[in-house]
């Protein structure tokens, strides 16, 4: 006897499929706690610098330090229906969410004080098959004092080797130094800048067995009084889509 099978349940099985595929990528060995689901920074790396008496903001001419969280400087973000406070001057439609869709926690790495800080986090791993391609969501809020280039907020992203040298896939680097007009950059006709949630996909094949360091930094302004800090969480998965149906079904 045929059973006949309808295109919503056809829909659900496939959303089903899916949903089942992607936490089974999270829970498994390929990139614990990447995407922050422990509600912790367990198996990241946090470290800390300062922006002051330095030629450039970036990361790396700043000298960092430490292993461990450091209060207000690296939080977990759980509000998923929170909003960042200085994105549009409170305006919930255009306002930068603390949690992407999707997810339940996020990172946020630095503050809004004034206070010469940079920050990073540092996620360290083996590449094999289960976590070839990485996905990294991130956005960015920035206030902008106008300083030189070397002076301003600062944002980065890196996949690098264990001596710091970016390593040869697409989409090793994002990195960009406050400013106005800065493409994919809102404002509101403040001093604020800032990036919605945005996807990076980067294809880990060529790297497999190798070590890899996924940072992601920022930093405030050189002269102090300005800040820069980012929002991050990140996933990993085979590169393929494995699929399961019933036999003799269409």
């Amino acid at each position: 006897m045929k059973t006949k099978i309808n295109v919503k349940t056809i829909l659900i099985l496939t959303i089903i499929v899916l949903l089942s595929y992607s936490l089974n990528a999270q829970q498994g060995s390929a990139c614990p706690n990447l995407d922050f689901s422990q509600g912790n920074f367990t198996n990241w790396v946090c470290k800390i610098s300062s922006s002051s008496g330095v030629g450039n903001t970036a990361y790396s001419y700043l000298t960092w330090t430490g292993s461990t969280p450091v209060s207000g400087r690296h939080t977990i973000m759980t509000d998923i229906y929170g909003y960042d406070t200085h994105t549009c001057n409170g305006n919930p439609n255009a306002q930068l969410s603390l949690v992407p869709e999707g997810f339940n926690q996020s990172a946020r790495i630095g503050n809004d004080y004034t206070m010469y800080e940079a920050d990073a986090i540092v996620y360290q791993m083996t590449v094999d098959t289960n976590n070839s391609l990485l996905l990294l969501h991130f956005a960015v809020v920035f206030q902008d004092p106008d300083h030189p280039d070397e002076a301003q907020p600062y944002f980065e992203l890196r996949i690098q080797d264990a001596n710091g040298t970016l390593l040869n896939v697409p989409c090793n680097r994002y990195a960009v130094t406050c400013g106005g007009g800065i493409p994919g950059f809102q404002d509101c006709g403040t001093d604020i800048h800032w990036r919605d949630w945005t996807t990076v996909g980067v294809s880990l094949y060529s790297l497999i067995g190798q070590t890899i360091y996924i940072v992601i930094a920022t930093a405030d302004c050189g002269y102090g009084g300005h800040y820069g800090y980012g929002y991050a969480v990140g996933e990993c998965r085979p590169m393929k889509i494995n699929v399961q149906y019933c036999e003799g079904s269409t």
